[in-house]
């Protein structure tokens, strides 16, 4: 399972939270590393 069925699993409040949470990790991540495609797509799904 790809974390995209997996989100699309949650109920949507949980959705919210969990982006809510990961958000400023996110940032911080792609802030400090070499921009790929890998990330792109990760970042796509956590908008």
């Amino acid at each position: 399972m790809d974390l995209k069925t997996a989100l699309s699993m949650l109920p949507a409040k949980a959705v919210r939270e969990l982006r809510a949470l990961v958000r400023p990790l996110d940032e911080l991540y792609l802030a400090r590393s070499i921009p790929s495609p890998d990330q792109a797509y990760l970042r796509g799904l956590l908008e």
